[in-house]
Protein backbone atom coordinates (compact mmCIF):
# COMPACT_ATOMS: atom_id res chain seq x y z
CA UNK A 1 0.00 0.00 0.00
CA UNK A 2 1.44 3.68 -1.16
CA UNK A 3 1.01 6.61 1.12
CA UNK A 4 -1.69 7.86 -1.36
CA UNK A 5 -3.70 4.70 -0.49
CA UNK A 6 -3.04 2.55 -3.67
CA UNK A 7 -3.60 -0.54 -2.37
CA UNK A 8 -1.58 -3.58 -4.58
CA UNK A 9 -1.59 -7.32 -4.73
CA UNK A 10 1.65 -8.03 -6.51
CA UNK A 11 2.62 -11.67 -8.05
CA UNK A 12 5.46 -13.29 -5.24
CA UNK A 13 7.52 -14.41 -7.89
CA UNK A 14 7.62 -11.52 -10.92
CA UNK A 15 6.64 -8.52 -8.70
CA UNK A 16 3.67 -8.03 -11.35
CA UNK A 17 0.60 -6.50 -10.33
CA UNK A 18 -2.53 -9.05 -10.02
CA UNK A 19 -4.82 -6.21 -8.90
CA UNK A 20 -5.34 -2.84 -7.36
CA UNK A 21 -7.78 -0.97 -5.29
CA UNK A 22 -7.98 2.86 -5.18
CA UNK A 23 -11.02 2.70 -2.44
CA UNK A 24 -9.12 4.36 0.33
CA UNK A 25 -7.26 8.08 0.42
CA UNK A 26 -3.92 9.69 1.90
CA UNK A 27 -2.48 7.12 4.23
CA UNK A 28 -0.96 9.17 7.59
CA UNK A 29 2.44 8.40 7.56
CA UNK A 30 4.03 4.76 8.69
CA UNK A 31 0.59 4.75 10.50
CA UNK A 32 -1.27 1.94 8.82
CA UNK A 33 -0.91 -1.39 7.00
CA UNK A 34 -2.34 -4.16 4.91
CA UNK A 35 -3.74 -6.86 7.34
CA UNK A 36 -5.02 -10.23 6.10
CA UNK A 37 -7.22 -12.33 8.38
CA UNK A 38 -10.78 -15.04 7.65
CA UNK A 39 -12.41 -12.59 9.29
CA UNK A 40 -15.56 -14.73 9.28
CA UNK A 41 -14.06 -17.80 9.47
CA UNK A 42 -15.66 -19.02 5.96
CA UNK A 43 -11.83 -20.61 4.62
CA UNK A 44 -11.63 -17.10 2.59
CA UNK A 45 -9.20 -14.45 3.43
CA UNK A 46 -10.21 -10.67 3.98
CA UNK A 47 -7.74 -8.07 3.25
CA UNK A 48 -8.31 -5.06 5.51
CA UNK A 49 -6.91 -1.49 5.06
CA UNK A 50 -7.82 2.32 6.20
CA UNK A 51 -6.44 5.37 5.19
CA UNK A 52 -6.20 8.79 7.30
CA UNK A 53 -9.94 10.39 6.27
CA UNK A 54 -11.43 7.45 8.21
CA UNK A 55 -12.44 4.81 5.88
CA UNK A 56 -11.23 1.69 6.76
CA UNK A 57 -12.16 -1.21 3.57
CA UNK A 58 -12.27 -4.99 3.58
CA UNK A 59 -11.62 -7.07 0.59
CA UNK A 60 -11.70 -10.72 -1.39
CA UNK A 61 -8.37 -11.81 -1.84
CA UNK A 62 -9.27 -10.87 -5.77
CA UNK A 63 -9.56 -7.11 -4.57
CA UNK A 64 -13.26 -7.20 -4.84
CA UNK A 65 -14.62 -4.81 -2.16
CA UNK A 66 -16.58 -6.55 0.77
CA UNK A 67 -17.92 -3.39 2.98
CA UNK A 68 -16.66 -0.43 3.97
CA UNK A 69 -16.72 1.42 7.19
CA UNK A 70 -16.01 5.35 7.57
CA UNK A 71 -14.98 6.74 10.63
CA UNK A 72 -15.53 10.43 11.18
CA UNK A 73 -13.02 10.89 13.24
CA UNK A 74 -10.57 9.51 11.20
CA UNK A 75 -8.04 6.07 11.89
CA UNK A 76 -5.23 6.68 13.83
CA UNK A 77 -3.13 3.50 13.64
CA UNK A 78 -3.32 0.08 12.19
CA UNK A 79 -6.06 -1.96 13.53
CA UNK A 80 -5.93 -4.91 15.31
CA UNK A 81 -7.82 -8.47 14.14
CA UNK A 82 -8.98 -11.03 16.75
CA UNK A 83 -11.73 -12.69 18.47
CA UNK A 84 -12.14 -10.90 21.83
CA UNK A 85 -15.99 -12.66 22.41
CA UNK A 86 -14.84 -16.22 21.61
CA UNK A 87 -17.62 -16.63 19.27
CA UNK A 88 -15.04 -17.84 16.61
CA UNK A 89 -14.98 -14.77 14.39
CA UNK A 90 -13.19 -11.78 14.91
CA UNK A 91 -13.75 -8.54 15.61
CA UNK A 92 -11.56 -5.69 14.95
CA UNK A 93 -10.56 -2.81 16.96
CA UNK A 94 -9.24 0.86 15.85
CA UNK A 95 -8.27 4.10 17.03
CA UNK A 96 -9.08 7.60 16.45
CA UNK A 97 -7.75 11.15 17.50
CA UNK A 98 -10.87 10.99 19.53
CA UNK A 99 -11.94 8.45 20.77
CA UNK A 100 -9.36 5.69 21.89
CA UNK A 101 -11.04 2.58 20.83
CA UNK A 102 -13.70 1.54 18.51
CA UNK A 103 -14.45 -2.06 18.20
CA UNK A 104 -16.38 -3.54 14.91
CA UNK A 105 -17.45 -6.97 14.27
CA UNK A 106 -16.15 -8.89 11.04
CA UNK A 107 -18.89 -6.84 9.13
CA UNK A 108 -17.91 -3.76 9.61
CA UNK A 109 -20.54 -2.80 12.47
CA UNK A 110 -19.46 -1.01 15.52
CA UNK A 111 -20.07 -2.73 18.48
CA UNK A 112 -19.08 -0.17 20.83
CA UNK A 113 -16.64 2.90 21.37
CA UNK A 114 -14.75 3.37 24.27
CA UNK A 115 -16.37 6.62 25.87
CA UNK A 116 -18.35 8.04 28.42
CA UNK A 117 -20.77 4.56 27.85
CA UNK A 118 -18.20 1.86 28.67
CA UNK A 119 -15.57 4.29 30.58
CA UNK A 120 -15.27 7.94 31.42
CA UNK A 121 -11.08 7.51 32.23
CA UNK A 122 -11.02 7.13 28.59
CA UNK A 123 -13.15 9.87 27.51
CA UNK A 124 -11.28 12.12 29.35
CA UNK A 125 -8.30 11.11 27.00
CA UNK A 126 -9.05 12.51 24.05
CA UNK A 127 -5.65 12.26 22.72
CA UNK A 128 -3.97 10.31 19.81
CA UNK A 129 -4.15 6.26 20.38
CA UNK A 130 -1.32 3.53 19.39
CA UNK A 131 -1.60 0.95 17.22
CA UNK A 132 -3.44 -1.66 19.63
CA UNK A 133 -2.82 -5.54 20.65
CA UNK A 134 -4.66 -8.52 21.38
CA UNK A 135 -4.02 -10.64 23.85
CA UNK A 136 -5.38 -13.35 26.47
CA UNK A 137 -3.37 -11.42 29.46
CA UNK A 138 -4.65 -13.39 32.01
CA UNK A 139 -4.89 -16.77 30.42
CA UNK A 140 -9.12 -17.00 31.05
CA UNK A 141 -9.41 -17.87 27.24
CA UNK A 142 -10.88 -14.23 26.59
CA UNK A 143 -8.26 -11.68 25.03
CA UNK A 144 -8.06 -8.25 26.59
CA UNK A 145 -6.54 -5.27 24.29
CA UNK A 146 -3.80 -3.29 24.87
CA UNK A 147 -2.82 0.37 23.98
CA UNK A 148 -1.24 3.40 24.18
CA UNK A 149 -3.43 6.03 25.19
CA UNK A 150 -1.76 9.77 25.34
CA UNK A 151 1.30 8.67 28.09
CA UNK A 152 -0.27 5.89 28.97
CA UNK A 153 -0.33 2.01 28.62
CA UNK A 154 -3.52 0.63 29.10
CA UNK A 155 -5.15 -2.86 29.22
CA UNK A 156 -8.88 -2.78 27.95
CA UNK A 157 -11.63 -5.85 28.86
CA UNK A 158 -12.99 -7.01 25.36
CA UNK A 159 -15.95 -5.08 25.97
CA UNK A 160 -14.31 -1.87 26.25
CA UNK A 161 -13.75 -1.45 30.22
CA UNK A 162 -10.36 0.02 31.57
CA UNK A 163 -8.40 -2.86 32.95
CA UNK A 164 -5.33 -0.74 34.36
CA UNK A 165 -3.04 1.57 33.02
CA UNK A 166 0.56 2.51 33.18
CA UNK A 167 2.37 5.18 32.86
CA UNK A 168 5.17 5.91 30.15
CA UNK A 169 6.88 8.82 29.64
CA UNK A 170 5.52 9.81 26.53
CA UNK A 171 3.28 8.67 23.53
CA UNK A 172 3.58 4.90 22.30
CA UNK A 173 3.32 4.81 18.53
CA UNK A 174 3.07 1.09 17.29
CA UNK A 175 5.56 -0.54 19.54
CA UNK A 176 3.88 -3.22 22.16
CA UNK A 177 4.53 -6.81 22.13
CA UNK A 178 3.48 -9.67 24.24
CA UNK A 179 5.18 -12.49 25.01
CA UNK A 180 6.23 -15.45 28.12
CA UNK A 181 9.94 -14.38 27.96
CA UNK A 182 10.90 -16.04 31.19
CA UNK A 183 8.76 -19.32 30.78
CA UNK A 184 6.56 -18.78 34.15
CA UNK A 185 3.36 -19.13 32.35
CA UNK A 186 2.38 -15.32 32.52
CA UNK A 187 3.23 -13.30 29.79
CA UNK A 188 5.22 -9.93 29.66
CA UNK A 189 4.31 -6.89 27.84
CA UNK A 190 7.02 -4.87 26.74
CA UNK A 191 6.41 -1.30 25.37
CA UNK A 192 8.80 1.72 23.92
CA UNK A 193 7.68 5.18 23.95
CA UNK A 194 8.55 8.34 21.42
CA UNK A 195 10.66 9.38 24.33
CA UNK A 196 12.86 6.46 24.39
CA UNK A 197 11.40 4.79 28.04
CA UNK A 198 11.00 1.09 27.26
CA UNK A 199 9.31 -0.70 29.88
CA UNK A 200 8.42 -4.68 30.76
CA UNK A 201 5.15 -4.72 32.50
CA UNK A 202 3.13 -7.77 34.25
CA UNK A 203 0.06 -8.83 32.85
CA UNK A 204 -1.46 -7.26 36.10
CA UNK A 205 -0.05 -3.84 34.85
CA UNK A 206 2.87 -3.56 37.84
CA UNK A 207 6.54 -2.49 36.14
CA UNK A 208 8.63 -5.52 36.01
CA UNK A 209 11.46 -3.16 34.74
CA UNK A 210 12.21 0.13 32.70
CA UNK A 211 15.01 1.52 31.02
CA UNK A 212 15.75 4.22 28.59
CA UNK A 213 16.62 3.75 25.03
CA UNK A 214 18.41 7.09 24.44
CA UNK A 215 16.13 7.80 21.38
CA UNK A 216 12.31 7.01 20.42
CA UNK A 217 11.41 3.55 19.10
CA UNK A 218 8.10 3.28 16.96
CA UNK A 219 7.69 0.12 16.06
CA UNK A 220 7.16 -3.45 18.09
CA UNK A 221 9.95 -5.10 19.81
CA UNK A 222 11.00 -8.92 18.20
CA UNK A 223 11.40 -11.74 20.34
CA UNK A 224 13.33 -14.90 20.41
CA UNK A 225 16.00 -17.21 21.52
CA UNK A 226 17.80 -15.65 18.35
CA UNK A 227 21.15 -17.55 19.11
CA UNK A 228 19.90 -20.67 20.47
CA UNK A 229 21.25 -20.43 24.33
CA UNK A 230 18.14 -21.12 25.71
CA UNK A 231 17.38 -17.40 26.80
CA UNK A 232 14.71 -15.70 25.17
CA UNK A 233 16.46 -11.99 23.66
CA UNK A 234 14.10 -9.01 22.99
CA UNK A 235 15.18 -7.13 20.32
CA UNK A 236 14.58 -3.27 19.61
CA UNK A 237 15.63 -0.76 17.08
CA UNK A 238 14.42 2.73 16.73
CA UNK A 239 16.35 5.69 16.39
CA UNK A 240 19.50 5.44 18.70
CA UNK A 241 21.05 3.72 15.43
CA UNK A 242 21.64 0.65 17.40
CA UNK A 243 19.38 -2.96 17.53
CA UNK A 244 19.40 -3.24 21.56
CA UNK A 245 19.19 -7.12 22.46
CA UNK A 246 17.71 -7.29 26.29
CA UNK A 247 17.34 -10.83 28.36
CA UNK A 248 14.15 -10.95 30.02
CA UNK A 249 15.40 -9.54 33.71
CA UNK A 250 16.25 -6.35 31.31
CA UNK A 251 20.05 -7.04 30.78
CA UNK A 252 21.61 -5.70 27.60
CA UNK A 253 23.34 -8.74 25.89
CA UNK A 254 24.29 -7.28 22.97
CA UNK A 255 24.13 -4.10 20.67
CA UNK A 256 24.55 -4.19 16.76
CA UNK A 257 24.65 -0.97 14.92
CA UNK A 258 21.89 0.19 12.80
CA UNK A 259 23.28 3.11 10.75
CA UNK A 260 21.00 6.24 11.03
CA UNK A 261 18.18 4.45 12.74
CA UNK A 262 15.07 2.76 11.73
CA UNK A 263 11.20 3.34 11.85
CA UNK A 264 10.95 -0.50 11.47
CA UNK A 265 10.71 -3.49 13.31
CA UNK A 266 13.72 -6.00 13.19
CA UNK A 267 11.70 -9.11 11.43
CA UNK A 268 13.08 -12.30 12.50
CA UNK A 269 13.29 -15.03 9.98
CA UNK A 270 15.52 -18.39 9.03
CA UNK A 271 17.01 -17.04 5.42
CA UNK A 272 19.97 -19.48 5.67
CA UNK A 273 17.33 -22.82 5.94
CA UNK A 274 19.47 -23.91 8.90
CA UNK A 275 16.90 -23.22 11.36
CA UNK A 276 19.25 -20.35 13.05
CA UNK A 277 17.58 -16.47 12.79
CA UNK A 278 18.49 -13.42 11.05
CA UNK A 279 16.90 -10.39 11.80
CA UNK A 280 16.17 -7.56 8.90
CA UNK A 281 16.39 -4.11 9.58
CA UNK A 282 15.57 -1.26 7.16
CA UNK A 283 17.77 1.58 7.85
CA UNK A 284 16.68 5.61 7.60
CA UNK A 285 19.19 5.92 5.54
CA UNK A 286 17.47 3.71 2.55
CA UNK A 287 19.92 0.11 3.32
CA UNK A 288 19.02 -2.81 4.66
CA UNK A 289 20.82 -4.38 7.07
CA UNK A 290 20.77 -8.26 8.25
CA UNK A 291 22.15 -9.35 11.38
CA UNK A 292 22.46 -13.33 11.86
CA UNK A 293 23.09 -15.46 14.67
CA UNK A 294 24.88 -19.40 14.39
CA UNK A 295 22.86 -22.02 15.93
CA UNK A 296 23.40 -22.43 20.05
CA UNK A 297 23.08 -25.91 21.76
CA UNK A 298 18.94 -24.82 21.82
CA UNK A 299 16.77 -24.78 18.66
CA UNK A 300 16.21 -21.40 18.31
CA UNK A 301 12.60 -20.08 19.45
CA UNK A 302 10.81 -16.79 17.65
CA UNK A 303 7.77 -15.66 20.12
CA UNK A 304 7.12 -12.09 18.56
CA UNK A 305 8.74 -12.23 14.72
CA UNK A 306 7.67 -9.18 13.36
CA UNK A 307 6.02 -5.99 12.97
CA UNK A 308 2.53 -6.49 14.33
CA UNK A 309 3.09 -9.97 15.46
CA UNK A 310 3.30 -11.68 12.18
CA UNK A 311 2.85 -10.93 8.44
CA UNK A 312 -0.81 -10.75 8.26
CA UNK A 313 -0.18 -7.74 10.70
CA UNK A 314 -3.07 -9.03 13.23
CA UNK A 315 -1.56 -8.01 16.17
CA UNK A 316 -2.42 -11.23 17.83
CA UNK A 317 -3.13 -15.17 17.51
CA UNK A 318 -5.86 -14.87 15.65
CA UNK A 319 -5.85 -17.94 12.88
CA UNK A 320 -5.36 -16.01 9.48
CA UNK A 321 -7.68 -19.26 7.65
CA UNK A 322 -10.25 -21.46 9.24
CA UNK A 323 -8.78 -24.79 11.56
CA UNK A 324 -8.85 -27.71 9.89
CA UNK A 325 -10.58 -30.86 10.93
CA UNK A 326 -8.14 -33.53 12.02
CA UNK A 327 -6.49 -35.67 9.38
CA UNK A 328 -6.45 -39.22 10.98
CA UNK A 329 -4.50 -40.46 7.75
CA UNK A 330 -2.31 -40.17 4.81
CA UNK A 331 -1.41 -42.88 2.80
CA UNK A 332 1.17 -42.68 -0.22
CA UNK A 333 2.03 -45.49 -2.97
CA UNK A 334 5.79 -45.06 -3.79
CA UNK A 335 5.66 -48.22 -5.58
CA UNK A 336 8.94 -50.62 -6.85
CA UNK A 337 12.53 -49.29 -6.03
CA UNK A 338 15.58 -50.71 -5.49
CA UNK A 339 16.56 -52.62 -2.27
CA UNK A 340 18.69 -49.59 -1.63
CA UNK A 341 19.29 -47.57 1.79
CA UNK A 342 16.87 -45.36 1.77
CA UNK A 343 14.44 -42.77 3.34
CA UNK A 344 10.90 -41.86 4.04
CA UNK A 345 10.43 -38.05 4.25
CA UNK A 346 7.36 -36.44 4.96
CA UNK A 347 7.05 -32.12 5.52
CA UNK A 348 3.38 -30.75 6.19
CA UNK A 349 3.81 -27.74 4.83
CA UNK A 350 1.01 -25.57 6.25
CA UNK A 351 1.62 -26.83 9.83
CA UNK A 352 0.82 -24.34 12.11
CA UNK A 353 2.31 -22.21 15.42
CA UNK A 354 1.59 -25.13 17.40
CA UNK A 355 3.23 -27.45 15.15
CA UNK A 356 1.72 -31.30 15.20
CA UNK A 357 2.55 -34.71 16.35
CA UNK A 358 3.46 -37.14 13.19
CA UNK A 359 3.75 -41.05 13.36
CA UNK A 360 5.59 -42.70 10.16
CA UNK A 361 5.08 -46.10 9.10
CA UNK A 362 6.45 -48.21 6.44
CA UNK A 363 4.63 -51.24 5.69
CA UNK A 364 4.65 -55.00 3.48
CA UNK A 365 1.72 -56.27 2.99
CA UNK A 366 0.05 -54.32 5.74
CA UNK A 367 2.31 -54.97 8.46
CA UNK A 368 4.86 -52.47 9.78
CA UNK A 369 8.16 -52.47 8.66
CA UNK A 370 10.07 -49.12 10.09
CA UNK A 371 8.34 -46.51 12.19
CA UNK A 372 9.09 -43.17 13.70
CA UNK A 373 6.89 -41.18 15.93
CA UNK A 374 8.03 -37.41 17.02
CA UNK A 375 6.69 -33.77 17.06
CA UNK A 376 7.48 -31.23 14.36
CA UNK A 377 7.37 -27.70 16.15
CA UNK A 378 6.23 -25.93 13.32
CA UNK A 379 5.80 -24.84 9.68
CA UNK A 380 9.03 -25.97 7.83
CA UNK A 381 10.16 -28.58 9.58
CA UNK A 382 10.61 -32.19 8.12
CA UNK A 383 10.22 -35.74 9.64
CA UNK A 384 11.94 -38.29 8.04
CA UNK A 385 12.17 -42.42 8.35
CA UNK A 386 15.52 -44.41 7.51
CA UNK A 387 14.59 -47.68 6.42
CA UNK A 388 16.34 -50.46 4.64
CA UNK A 389 14.44 -51.75 1.18
CA UNK A 390 16.85 -55.27 1.33
CA UNK A 391 15.16 -56.68 4.56
CA UNK A 392 11.93 -56.03 3.08
CA UNK A 393 12.23 -58.61 0.54
CA UNK A 394 14.89 -60.78 2.12
CA UNK A 395 17.96 -59.37 0.19
CA UNK A 396 21.00 -57.98 0.58
CA UNK A 397 21.48 -53.92 0.04
CA UNK A 398 22.70 -52.76 -3.26
CA UNK A 399 20.95 -56.03 -5.15
CA UNK A 400 19.12 -55.01 -8.37
CA UNK A 401 16.18 -56.62 -6.69
CA UNK A 402 13.26 -54.14 -7.32
CA UNK A 403 10.99 -53.52 -4.03
CA UNK A 404 7.56 -52.96 -3.33
CA UNK A 405 7.09 -50.54 -0.85
CA UNK A 406 4.23 -49.00 0.86
CA UNK A 407 4.51 -45.82 3.09
CA UNK A 408 2.31 -44.18 4.80
CA UNK A 409 2.17 -41.30 6.90
CA UNK A 410 -0.47 -40.64 10.23
CA UNK A 411 -0.89 -37.20 12.24
CA UNK A 412 -1.79 -38.10 15.23
CA UNK A 413 -2.93 -34.52 16.45
CA UNK A 414 -4.99 -32.08 14.32
CA UNK A 415 -2.80 -29.04 13.01
CA UNK A 416 -3.79 -26.00 14.27
CA UNK A 417 -3.72 -24.21 11.10
CA UNK A 418 -3.77 -25.20 7.72
CA UNK A 419 -4.68 -23.83 3.86
CA UNK A 420 -7.67 -25.43 1.81
CA UNK A 421 -9.71 -28.25 2.65
CA UNK A 422 -6.80 -30.69 2.94
CA UNK A 423 -3.58 -30.31 4.77
CA UNK A 424 -0.67 -29.58 2.28
CA UNK A 425 2.10 -32.39 2.19
CA UNK A 426 5.58 -32.59 0.58
CA UNK A 427 6.53 -36.18 -0.25
CA UNK A 428 10.31 -37.41 -0.43
CA UNK A 429 10.95 -41.01 -1.11
CA UNK A 430 14.91 -41.26 -1.55
CA UNK A 431 17.04 -44.92 -2.58
CA UNK A 432 20.26 -44.85 -3.96
CA UNK A 433 19.06 -45.32 -7.47
CA UNK A 434 15.73 -43.05 -7.57
CA UNK A 435 14.29 -40.35 -5.81
CA UNK A 436 10.15 -38.80 -6.21
CA UNK A 437 9.09 -36.14 -4.49
CA UNK A 438 5.76 -34.43 -4.95
CA UNK A 439 3.57 -32.11 -3.34
CA UNK A 440 -0.08 -31.07 -2.58
CA UNK A 441 -1.31 -34.46 -2.04
CA UNK A 442 -4.96 -35.40 -0.70
CA UNK A 443 -6.10 -37.97 1.10
CA UNK A 444 -4.51 -40.37 -1.04
CA UNK A 445 -1.40 -39.96 -3.69
CA UNK A 446 0.02 -42.59 -6.02
CA UNK A 447 3.01 -42.56 -7.63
Amino acid sequence: MTQTGRLMCLEGLTGDVVWESTELGEVKWAAMTVIVADLDQDGSLEILAGDMAGKLVCLTRNGETVWTYEESEGIGSAPAVGDLDTDGSAEIVIVTPETPLVCLSHDGTVLWRMGEKTDTWGSRLKRESSGPVIWDLDGDGRPEILVGIGSALVAVKGEGKLLWAYPMANQIDSAISVADTDGDGEVEIYAADLSGKFACVAASGGEKWSTRLGKRARRSPTIADVDGDGVIEILVAGYGEELIAFTPDGTVEERLVVNAGTNAAAALGDLVGDGSLCAVIPEISGDLVVYHWELGSEPSKTLWPDYRFGATRTASLYPHVKRGTPEEAERVELGDYYADSAFFEVAPANVGREGASLHLEITRDDRPFAEWEGRLPGHGMTAKLPYDPAGLAGSRAGSSTRVPIRSTAVTRRAMTEYIGGNPNWAFTNTTDRRRTSWTGCGPSCRL
